[in-house]
């Protein structure tokens, strides 16, 4: 079963800091901390011995542990002490090899831990944690990860294509690998299944003129996996995807068994069964959205699905000939089949939230795309604008800052002024409507749960993501997923920086943006009169104890979303600014003073976005980002 983000969270935050998981896709992250196990350890208790047998690894949720390993003399001594966050036995796991230390419990020992067998299946299914292993710089690595493609019960990411009735699966399968190894340098096969097989099968043949490899197989998917053939396309290619055109229903459904993933692009709405589908199988779900202008209403779009809006026709012509349009939409739905969703999670604070339209500029700049946005208050309100009309959206917001800054004012009054705002800049859009994920986040105080809004206006969602409490009306409205009255209040005072929405969303970069700056040191104010008398006006002083509340109430909505809470890859984190949260007319100049914070993190981000590329990919490499990390 599924465990909770919550119980999640905290195991995949301590994996992203071991050196061998540190370039490992979040979604991948987060769906081996799912099968995570808890063990609760008494003082003493053996966790392994040196030469063990390494059947799990461990992250240290409570208490202390300590690890001992022989020095110079052969003597066992204390190497380190295993605090909450740390984890230990991994390398071994990876490696195959023997334990080289022995770890015990102190007082209060718990581990979480997860098994070797779930590791080793991680590594053998997925083509994007097989890379991202490659890239921790282990001298051992590359033969162990060359070994776990060749396992004899697994195929190297070999994906299944489910599309609409009526679309022409041949075509669609062509232009996803198309897709993945323009943009990505990913090697890519196309296996054609028709009704006999050819005899005997040939070897690996060259690329096409698009980097494609061809073969054409039977309808027995297990005399094929057996082959000399496959063995030599797992040694050589990152994706092997299945052409079912010509296959019969038998046929589809014995290589759809026998598939890693499941690419599934159905129309909104659609919840027939998926052909295939079984537990092991990952689904990579997407949804064609129809053409622009026509609503999705009243279908609530599926959780961690792509929104991809092609034309039928563009399939009987080149990509080089599509659209600007279709063409991204092609190349999101490849980012999603391949684990490379990117997400974007804005938090909120007023006017400083301005730098978060710095932060998208410079990640646009350098050809990051953004598949999701969450957003809370005012980093909500950018989502909305840039979501909705892209960076001609972000203009419009900076170009509304001083009537803004009147807007606020009046939601004192009614919060719906701001939807209405909203609504004046980029007009009337429903959330499902929109080609990148926009998750307005706000807090459901009646509920006390933190809620990822969906199925209902884009300005609805705004407004409520930013509804602070005592300072504005709550937002109240039915929530269609849910099914229930929902009484939404700003989304900060629970999660300022709402990493969580986007990792269930399924995104495996996370960029984050941490705009409530800490405030400025400063001495603390002595008594007016010496003595008690002076001691105890002083704690009464209510001024000096509105400017206490004022600043805990920053340090509180800035330690909510510091990178120590958040599993992000990158994070921009403001510092100390002479403007204020109400000053919504010096848009440009918070924009200014946030740029180089924004290029640093975008220079971050792109690194660990080239670094989820594949073996083929034009650009930075590797090495690079090696040195930049050390």
């Amino acid at each position: 079963m599924s465990r909770s983000l919550e119980h999640t969270k905290p195991i995949v935050t301590a994996l992203r800091r071991s050196a061998l998981f540190q370039h490992v896709p979040l979604r991948q992250l987060t769906a081996l901390a799912e099968k995570a196990t808890e063990l609760h350890l008494q003082q003493g208790e053996l966790v392994y011995d040196e030469g063990s047998e390494a059947n799990a690894f461990y992250v240290v949720r409570g208490g202390r542990l300590q690890d001992f390993a022989r020095d110079a003399q052969g003597k066992l001594t204390i190497r380190r002490q295993l605090r909450p966050g740390d984890t230990f036995g991994e390398t071994a796991v990876v490696l195959g090899q023997a334990t080289r230390s022995r770890v015990m419990a102190g007082d209060g020992a718990v581990l979480a831990c997860l098994k070797a067998t779930d590791l080793h299946l991680a590594m053998a299914e997925s083509t994007a944690f097989r890379r991202a292993l490659l890239s921790a710089a282990h001298p051992e690595l590359e033969s162990v990860v060359a070994a776990a493609t060749q396992h004899e019960d697994v195929n190297v990411e070999l994906v299944a294509i489910h599309g609409p009735d009526g679309w022409p699966l041949e075509k669609l399968t062509r232009a996803l690998g198309e897709a993945l190894v323009r943009n990505h340098g990913d090697r890519v096969g196309i296996v054609h299944v028709v009704a006999t097989a050819p005899d005997p099968l040939g070897p690996v043949p060259p690329a096409d003129q698009d980097g494609l490899v061809h073969v054409t197989v039977g309808p027995d998917p297990d005399a094929f996996l057996d082959s000399a053939l496959a063995v030599a396309l797992r040694k050589e290619m990152d994706y092997l995807l299945l052409d079912l055109t010509a296959a019969d229903a038998e046929a589809s459904a014995n290589w759809a068994a026998h598939a890693t993933k499941l690419a599934s692009l159905r129309l909104p709405g659609d919840v027939t069964p998926l052909p295939g589908l079984r537990d092991s199988v990952r689904l990579c779900e997407s949804v064609l959205m129809p053409e622009t202008g026509i609503s999705v209403r009243p279908h609530v779009l599926p959780v961690g699905a792509a929104r991809v809006r092609l034309n039928q026709k563009d399939l009987d012509q080149p990509i080089s000939a599509w659209s600007e349009g279709n063409r991204r939409a092609l190349d999101k739905w490849a980012r999603n089949v391949s684990d490379r969703t990117v997400g974007l999670a804005l938090g909120g604070g007023g006017a400083w939230g301005y730098a978060h339209v710095a932060l998208i500029e410079e990640l646009l700049a350098r050809n990051i795309p953004i598949d999701i946005v969450a957003g809370v208050s005012f980093g909500s309100m950018v989502g909305a604008y840039y979501c909705v009309a892209g960076e001609e959206g972000l203009r419009k917001l900076v170009k509304a800052g001083p009537r803004l800054a009147f807007a606020v004012q009046g939601a004192i009054i009614n919060s719906s002024v701001i939807g209405m705002q909203v609504k004046w800049d980029v007009g009337d859009h429903w959330l499902e409507d929109l080609d990148t994920v926009f998750l307005p986040v706000a807090c459901d105080i009646a509920a006390a749960e933190t809620t990822a809004i969906r199925g209902i206006n884009v300005a609805l969602g705004t407004t409520a993501s930013g509804s602070f409490p005592t300072v504005f009306g709550p937002t109240t409205t039915m929530d269609p997923v849910a099914g229930k009255l929902r009484r939404y209040v700003d989304g900060g005072i629970s999660d300022n920086v709402p990493d969580g929405p986007i990792l269930s969303e399924g995104a495996d970069l996370v960029i984050a943006s941490n705009i409530v700056p800490p405030p400025r040191s400063e001495p603390a104010p002595k008594p007016m009169f010496p003595g008690r008398i002076g001691a105890l006006l002083q704690g009464i002083n209510p001024i000096q104890r509105s400017v206490d509340g004022y600043r805990s109430t920053f340090m509180l909505f800035h330690t909510a979303g510091n990178s120590e809470q958040l599993i992000v890859d990158a994070i921009m984190e403001t510092k100390p600014t002479s403007y204020l949260p109400i000053e919504f007319g010096r848009a440009t100049d918070i924009i200014a003073e946030s740029r180089a914070l924004a290029q640093a993190t975008a220079d971050r981000a792109l690194l660990r976005w080239q670094a989820m590329q594949g073996r083929n990919y034009v650009g930075q490499s590797i090495q690079a980002f090696k040195r930049a990390d050390a």
